[in-house]
């Protein structure tokens, strides 16, 4: 998910679990070296969050 600006996302396949599942992480514009920050433990949780954040619940 790039936006454009700002940070984006990824999906870490390297530290997925026994299920398949990848975290997903968020880096700064300037990218990896910079830092990141995981914000979903799938992709899933990451869509379910960003439905929440946009509805409220």
């Amino acid at each position: 998910m790039a936006l454009g600006y700002g940070p984006a996302y990824l999906l870490d396949c390297d530290e997925a679990d026994e299920l398949g599942e990848a975290p997903v992480y968020e880096f700064p514009a300037g990218g990896v070296p910079y830092g990141r920050d995981r914000v979903a433990s799938s992709f899933g949780h990451f869509v379910l969050n960003d439905v929440r954040s946009l509805t409220g619940s």
